[in-house]
């Protein structure tokens, strides 16, 4: 896999280093697991959130039912994901911090407006040292793939214009890159 790091003398091309092929390989892949882990405290939010609106429903309900339950109960599709962060987010964090691999710490969930936001730190890089194009390159067609792949993820909450947003930061706390989620990239 080639990729861009960043040295002491600039930019250059090279072929990852061996940890950090690995670290791709099983931050690819790893790193959807503390949602799995966590999608069903975050379907246990939807869950009870439709609950309060009259509905008995889990992640994986239409969209169309979630409305029509709001509806009856005089509610917006903003006070849904108000309190579906209000519910969800003290669950996800129960758990947090966690590493999801030797190098990739999953340190917090946040949510706003109607997005998800899950933050990962890569312990062993500071930001300065990896290119974020790359990183994004590397991390994205999987991060796609494994949201849109988990219906959970995807109805209601998607469906109903929500987003997810993994954010990577350095052992630094700096922001290497995110990526959005959104109902059009699971087309």
């Amino acid at each position: 896999m080639l990729g861009m790091e960043r040295g002491r003398m600039g930019r250059r091309n090279v072929v990852f280093r061996e940890g950090w092929s690995g670290l791709i390989l099983l931050a690819g892949v790893a790193l959807l697991a503390p949602e799995a882990a966590n999608a069903g405290k975050i379907g246990q939010a939807l869950g009870s959130a439709a609950g309060s609106v009259g509905g008995t429903a889990v992640g994986g309900v239409s969209a169309e039912a979630t409305r029509q339950a709001l509806a009856a109960k005089g509610m917006t599709e903003d006070d849904f994901f108000q309190m579906l962060f209000a519910r969800g987010i003290p669950r996800a964090k129960q758990d947090l911090p966690k590493m999801v691999d030797a190098e990739t710490e999953f340190y917090d969930v946040t949510g706003s407006g109607r997005e998800w936001g899950y933050w990962y730190r890569f312990r062993r890089y500071a930001s300065r040292d990896l290119d974020p194009a790359a990183v994004k390159k590397a991390l994205g067609p999987e991060i796609i793939s494994k949201v849109c792949g988990t219906p959970n993820m995807v109805s209601p909450f998607m469906e109903m214009g929500g987003t997810y947003r993994y954010n990577y930061v350095g052992r630094d706390g700096q922001l290497i890159m995110s990526i959005r989620v959104s109902r059009q990239d699971c087309n």
